[in-house]
């Protein structure tokens, strides 16, 4: 894409980043396409270079959202449950917005999978059968994401 004389080359990262930057400050409603675009200082038509369209460019921003959580817990099995889940209550409560609009969004993205790989196998650790597990999974996720909605953190 060629740049105009003296503006920096746009990128995906930029365009996420910027993103979940609006989403935090004004909620999921504001994120538009035009306003994204007059938050870069871009035209409109600048981001579907990156993105075919608004649904792509939400997928990867609830993808840099959900990435946050740290789904590499260590200790025994319910150590690792335990901070899996907060630190998944940790990334719904730095970007609020985003995190509902995940719960919301119906196509599955990579960090989903991480999350329920970390939970999954901290479950399978200390020997929860397969099937239990995945309830195990679907029972603290709902919590989790319940206990966020009803507590956000104090504003600063």
């Amino acid at each position: 894409m060629p740049r105009i004389k003296g503006k920096p080359q746009l990128n995906k990262e930029q365009i996420v980043n910027a993103a979940i930057d609006l989403a935090d400050r004004a909620g999921m409603g504001s994120l538009t396409m035009r306003r994204l675009a007059t938050e870069l200082d871009v035209r409109p038509m600048a981001l579907y270079h990156y993105f075919e369209d608004k649904t792509a460019l939400l997928h990867a921003v609830i993808d840099a959202v959900l990435s946050g959580c740290e789904a590499e817990a260590t200790g025994s099995w319910t150590e690792r449950v335990v901070s899996l889940c907060r630190s998944y209550r940790e990334v719904a409560h730095r970007h609020p917005a985003v995190f509902m609009a995940a719960m919301n969004h119906e196509e599955i993205v990579q960090s989903d999978l991480v999350i329920a790989e970390g939970f999954l196998n901290a479950l399978a650790s200390g020997g929860i059968p397969p099937k239990t597990a995945v309830r195990g999974y679907n029972t603290l996720i709902t919590f989790v994401t319940g206990f966020a909605e009803c507590h956000p953190t104090p504003e600063r």
